[in-house]
Protein backbone atom coordinates (compact mmCIF):
# COMPACT_ATOMS: atom_id res chain seq x y z
CA UNK A 1 0.00 0.00 0.00
CA UNK A 2 1.24 3.48 -0.80
CA UNK A 3 1.54 6.21 1.80
CA UNK A 4 1.06 9.88 1.03
CA UNK A 5 3.23 12.31 2.97
CA UNK A 6 2.60 16.04 3.30
CA UNK A 7 5.80 18.11 3.27
CA UNK A 8 6.15 21.69 4.46
CA UNK A 9 9.28 23.40 3.07
CA UNK A 10 10.73 26.63 4.37
CA UNK A 11 12.22 28.20 1.26
CA UNK A 12 13.75 31.00 3.34
CA UNK A 13 16.07 28.47 5.03
CA UNK A 14 17.61 27.22 1.79
CA UNK A 15 21.09 28.71 1.40
CA UNK A 16 21.80 30.00 -2.10
CA UNK A 17 24.92 27.83 -2.33
CA UNK A 18 22.72 24.73 -1.89
CA UNK A 19 20.74 25.54 -5.05
CA UNK A 20 22.18 23.80 -8.11
CA UNK A 21 21.29 24.79 -11.67
CA UNK A 22 20.80 21.94 -14.12
CA UNK A 23 21.67 22.10 -17.80
CA UNK A 24 17.98 22.70 -18.55
CA UNK A 25 18.06 25.87 -16.40
CA UNK A 26 15.94 24.41 -13.59
CA UNK A 27 17.03 24.90 -9.98
CA UNK A 28 17.39 21.93 -7.62
CA UNK A 29 18.42 21.21 -4.06
CA UNK A 30 19.55 17.91 -2.59
CA UNK A 31 17.96 17.08 0.73
CA UNK A 32 17.90 14.29 3.29
CA UNK A 33 14.50 13.00 4.35
CA UNK A 34 14.37 11.59 7.86
CA UNK A 35 11.44 9.42 8.94
CA UNK A 36 11.19 8.92 12.69
CA UNK A 37 9.72 5.93 14.53
CA UNK A 38 7.15 8.11 16.28
CA UNK A 39 5.53 11.52 15.92
CA UNK A 40 7.07 14.58 17.56
CA UNK A 41 5.08 16.94 19.76
CA UNK A 42 3.82 18.79 16.64
CA UNK A 43 2.59 15.64 14.88
CA UNK A 44 5.53 15.52 12.46
CA UNK A 45 6.75 12.10 11.38
CA UNK A 46 10.00 13.34 9.90
CA UNK A 47 12.09 16.24 8.68
CA UNK A 48 14.09 17.45 5.69
CA UNK A 49 17.51 19.02 5.74
CA UNK A 50 20.02 20.15 3.12
CA UNK A 51 22.57 17.41 2.40
CA UNK A 52 25.90 18.28 3.98
CA UNK A 53 29.27 18.00 2.27
CA UNK A 54 31.90 15.66 3.66
CA UNK A 55 33.74 18.67 5.07
CA UNK A 56 30.62 19.96 6.83
CA UNK A 57 30.01 16.55 8.37
CA UNK A 58 33.66 16.29 9.53
CA UNK A 59 33.46 19.76 11.12
CA UNK A 60 30.15 18.68 12.68
CA UNK A 61 28.40 21.74 11.26
CA UNK A 62 24.79 22.25 12.28
CA UNK A 63 22.32 20.86 9.73
CA UNK A 64 20.12 23.25 7.77
CA UNK A 65 16.55 22.08 8.31
CA UNK A 66 14.14 23.11 5.59
CA UNK A 67 10.93 21.28 6.38
CA UNK A 68 8.77 18.78 8.20
CA UNK A 69 6.88 15.69 7.10
CA UNK A 70 3.45 14.48 8.17
CA UNK A 71 1.48 11.50 7.02
CA UNK A 72 -1.76 12.24 5.24
CA UNK A 73 -4.71 10.42 6.72
CA UNK A 74 -7.77 10.92 4.56
CA UNK A 75 -11.11 10.96 6.31
CA UNK A 76 -12.62 7.51 6.13
CA UNK A 77 -16.26 7.60 5.05
CA UNK A 78 -18.74 6.65 7.73
CA UNK A 79 -21.88 4.58 7.25
CA UNK A 80 -23.85 7.84 7.32
CA UNK A 81 -21.75 9.30 4.46
CA UNK A 82 -22.33 6.15 2.44
CA UNK A 83 -26.07 6.34 3.15
CA UNK A 84 -26.19 9.97 1.96
CA UNK A 85 -24.39 9.06 -1.24
CA UNK A 86 -27.21 6.68 -2.27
Amino acid sequence: MSTLFKVSLCLSNIPKEAIKLASDGKAYINADLWINESLDKYGNLGSLNIIQTKEQRERKDKKTYIGNVKTFNPIVPTEWDEHLAK
